[in-house]
């Protein structure tokens, strides 16, 4: 197993494929109801499959150079959410590199578009784990919801995120699981 900074450098032209097992439950769910006329939150889970691609690469200044400092990443995929149905997700994530070739997504702005075109926003943060020979990648993390349009215009929830890829293909995917109030 190698950190992504030691197998991400000459592969930047790739992307990354995910894993499917389910994340655990956030510890919390929102207190009760908005005032603004939110129903209370609700349990949801589901899963996002799509692809991504690979934007710039920023390497350190000297004498680092040689290493990778961060990487944009553009994500589409459709997902399947319960209280949502199917919706589209896309999201511009950054990740950042720091001194020990950890790998994070801090707030990452992610839209999810219903079918009847009503938008839930959210910020995504990740850590990614190991990543191995075949191009295969883990990450774990957490989508915040910050509200939305239409029937999301209350919206608020917390939802943690299990996920992975492969460099070779350029697909994501992600199990989520967690509580919804709209």
């Amino acid at each position: 197993m190698r950190k992504l900074a030691s197998v991400l450098l000459p592969l930047t032209a790739l992307g990354l494929v995910g894993c499917g097992s389910e994340p655990s439950l956030p510890s919390e769910a929102p207190t009760a109801a908005l005032s603004t006329g939110a129903t209370g939150p609700r349990a949801t889970n589901g899963h996002c499959t799509g692809t991504y691609e690979v934007g710039e690469a920023i390497n350190q200044p000297p004498p680092n150079e040689d290493k990778l400092s961060s990487l944009a990443v553009t994500v589409t995929a459709t997902c399947e959410l319960g209280h949502l149905g199917r919706a589209t997700m896309s999201s511009q994530e950054l990740l950042v590199f720091d001194e020990n070739d950890a790998i994070h997504v801090t707030d990452a702005p992610v839209t999810l578009t219903a079918v009847s075109g009503d938008k839930l926003y959210l910020l995504e943060s990740d850590v990614f784990g190991d990543f191995f020979e075949d191009g295969r990648y883990e990450f774990t993390g957490t989508w915040t919801v910050t509200g939305g349009t239409g029937r999301f215009s209350a919206a608020s929830g917390n939802l943690a995120i299990t996920g992975g890829g492969n460099t070779g293909d350029l697909t994501t995917n992600r199990a989520v699981r967690g509580w919804l109030a709209f």
